[in-house]
């Protein structure tokens, strides 16, 4: 037929020639079993989400996840599920896999079968091909920045005290977006070796150091993604133990080697011309078309952590707080005071953001990548601090803000999956109508009496006349100037 094998089949054999013990078959059992566990999604609504998605990247992207969140165990913690503890979900994989393998053991008994090299060999290819696009995925979202972008003005103006560890780590890292670009070129450069037999060792190597130096990093700054990194370095680690004996007797030993592997021996031309068309498409769709994709979500589509609706031209700085008037009375500024502002901040995207003295809502969350604005949180989430956070949309006709509170934890009637179709929520539209009230639209005029002032007036979210004086301050930043992720949709017109 097409394909035989090129081990001898009257014996069970390992993939280095030698035949299988009881013993190492009952180990095979519980690593294929934990193995399987580990890489295919056990949540149902995985599979939901594969079959609902809207869009080819979207499909590849909920394919590239995969099993990321099998069997995970939330423990309480400082900042609600990180941490050691989390591994706990390996355990439990660890316990399901061992009690299957002792009924696999029960039902085979002593009967010799000869699957065990076959079997093996499919783990390693499914394994490796599972390693190539996570990582290729991984790789994506720093090699278009946007996985730890520059940090925001108001970022910049926070206390180091204010800053959860692991989001004080994720700004540092974005301030270099030629450092973020390497990583992610260097995840995607390893994910590609795995596609290749000839190159997975060096590829099993590389992701071991570095996705290891990822993962101890997020746990020691309390981060998100510990335990997907040391994900990638266990299925690595599996991946590397096929090689582990003959990269000893060559290099610690000096023994000449000549490895000798099971795999299935092709005869059949259209097989090996199925195999490897097969393979260069899923090469060319999980680099290629997902690499697109990825970008046309960031750049086109402003699928990003950051906002890129555009905010008002020439006005993103740091702002001091000169007059703040409440309902007539004008109030002197008080570092205690919990309603006067005391200082406000214009991002250049559509961010305005003011500090008070009283408690907010800290959103310990990493602030996901969306599509609408209005929900994203990235510039708040993982720190203190004091500011208030407001998405808004320029009415420049009538000189007229309006302003949504972004500290909002859930809109009422699904509006979440409503505001996230686009980058704009069209505020002015819904101003005064059900919805507008059931988000709390704010309008507020502003003057430019000169190129470094702006004066708000309108009404809070209290029901309070106010009537603000902003007047620009340019701090000298140590870090310079930086760097943003561009938009091809908007422009961003700043001094």
């Amino acid at each position: 037929m097409g394909i035989s094998n090129n081990i001898e089949t009257d014996k069970e054999k390992t993939t280095s020639g030698s035949t299988w013990s009881n013993r190492e078959k009952i180990g095979f059992r519980f690593v294929f079993l934990f193995i399987l566990l580990l890489v295919f999604p056990l949540r149902w609504e995985w599979y939901e989400e594969l079959f609902s998605s809207s869009s080819i990247h979207e499909f590849l992207n909920t394919l590239t996840g995969g099993s990321r969140f099998n069997l995970l165990i939330q423990i309480p913690t400082e900042s609600g599920r990180w941490g050691l503890a989390s591994y706990a979900s390996w355990g439990l994989t660890a316990l399901v896999a061992l009690l299957l393998a002792t009924v696999w053991t029960i039902v085979v008994g002593k009967n010799a079968g000869r699957s065990y090299p076959a079997l093996y060999y499919w783990l390693h290819v499914l394994v490796r091909y599972r390693l190539a696009i996570g990582l290729i995925a991984f790789g994506f979202i720093k090699f278009f920045p946007m996985q730890m972008p520059f940090p925001s003005i108001a970022n910049l103006n926070t206390g180091l005290g204010d800053y959860a560890s692991f989001k004080l780590y994720w700004q540092i890292v974005g301030l270099s977006f030629r450092y973020e670009i390497f990583l992610g070129f260097l995840e995607i450069a390893i994910g590609i070796l795995f596609f290749f037999r000839s190159t997975t060792v060096i590829g099993a190597i590389a992701t071991i150091g570095v996705l290891f130096n990822i993962a101890h990093a997020n746990l020691a700054y309390d981060g998100a993604v510990h335990n997907y990194a040391s994900y990638f370095v266990l299925l690595s680690v599996f991946v590397l133990a096929l090689y582990i004996p003959n990269i000893w007797r060559l290099f610690i030993k000096g023994e000449t080697v000549r490895p000798i592997y099971y795999r299935p021996q092709v005869n059949a031309k259209w097989v090996k011309a199925a195999y490897i068309g097969g393979k260069s498409l899923f090469i060319f769709v999980f680099v290629v078309v997902y690499g697109y994709g990825a970008y046309d979500l960031i750049y086109n589509q402003g699928k990003r952590k950051e906002p890129v609706v555009a905010g008002l031209p020439h006005a993103a700085g740091y702002y001091e707080v000169k007059r703040f008037v409440l309902n007539g009375d004008t109030l002197p500024y008080s570092a205690r005071d919990s309603v006067r502002w005391h200082e406000a901040i214009f991002e250049r995207y559509s961010t305005f953001a003011y500090k008070v003295n009283k408690e907010l809502y800290i959103d310990i969350t990493n602030g996901g990548a969306q599509t609408g604005d209005l929900l994203k949180n990235y510039e708040f989430t993982g720190r203190a601090g004091g500011y208030a956070y407001l998405y808004y949309e320029i009415d420049t006709a009538e000189n007229l803000l309006y302003l949504v509170d972004k500290h909002q934890l859930f809109y009422p009637r699904g509006y979440n999956k409503r505001f996230n179709h686009q980058n704009e929520v069209n505020l002015k539209e819904l101003y005064g109508t059900p919805v507008g009230d059931d988000i709390q639209i704010l309008r507020w005029s502003y003057e430019r009496p000169t190129k470094d002032r702006i004066h708000l007036s309108g009404i809070d979210l209290n029901q309070d006349s106010i009537s603000v004086l902003l007047e620009r301050i340019k701090p000298d930043y140590p870090i310079g100037k930086g760097w943003y992720s561009k938009s091809n949709v908007y422009s961003y017109k700043v001094d």
